[in-house]
């Protein structure tokens, strides 16, 4: 069977959760299958993504803002966004990274 290329993972505006009603989003973008393979590497032993692992994620999957009151740049984001969304938007990058198993099934279904 051929080798079945990635396909189908899409960006998104991520909006995570705000108070208020002017809220601000991210545009956000899939890692490719080699930037997920260095990031796994960067996972420490409570499941979330180390410092330096944020860092590369957004640099890799960030793209634009919509409502923060400054020009978009990644490293304005890793220099001035609160911690708590550097690691709620780097793990949504890294969630929309992966199938989580729609591979296997896709391989499967079309094996029959």
């Amino acid at each position: 069977m051929a080798i079945k290329l990635i396909s189908g993972l899409k960006g998104e505006w991520y909006e995570p959760e705000q108070e208020g009603e002017d809220k601000s989003r991210f545009k956000i973008e899939p890692l490719t299958g080699l930037q997920y393979h260095e990031l796994i590497g960067h996972i420490n032993d409570s499941g979330k993504l180390d410092t330096d692992g944020v860092k590369k994620c957004l640099r890799y999957g960030l793209k634009n803002w919509e409502n923060i009151g400054l020009d978009f740049s990644v490293e304005t984001a890793i220099k001035q966004l609160p911690a708590k969304y550097l690691l709620l938007i780097s793990s949504r990058i890294f969630e929309i990274s992966s199938f989580d198993g729609e591979i296997e099934k896709n391989s499967e279904s079309q094996s029959k």
